[in-house]
């Protein structure tokens, strides 16, 4: 899935230039799909913004966003995770970040479970 062009926090690029946020989002989608040759539509959203610290006017908007570039999920990172997903909120899927840093011992004990 797409993660913006930058790595950006999407709240704060959204409060300076809605277009610019769309350009993190539409770029960074179009190259993806032109390297892999398939759709992408799912998002995560760099350090989780806007849903970790932003308002729930930010969140909505760049859910907006997402939505008009054919996007039909996001995952937020980090912050909350589990495993129980919410089918009715899809542009905010909790996830479970594996990143390589952890040791399986260290992964498995960070488990919701």
């Amino acid at each position: 899935g797409s993660h913006t062009i930058h790595h950006v926090d999407m709240g704060q690029v959204l409060n300076e230039s809605v277009v610019q946020a769309q350009q993190e989002l539409q770029i960074s989608q179009l190259v993806l799909q032109q390297r892999f040759g398939i759709p992408i539509q799912q998002f995560c959203y760099p350090a989780g913004e806007p849903f970790n610290h932003g308002t729930v006017a930010e969140q909505q908007q760049i859910v907006s966003l997402l939505a008009q570039d054919g996007y039909i999920g996001a995952t937020t990172d980090p912050g909350a995770t589990g495993t129980t997903q919410d089918s009715t909120a899809p542009f905010q899927l909790l996830r479970i970040r594996v990143d390589g840093r952890s040791s399986l011992q260290e992964f498995e004990g960070s488990m919701p479970w």
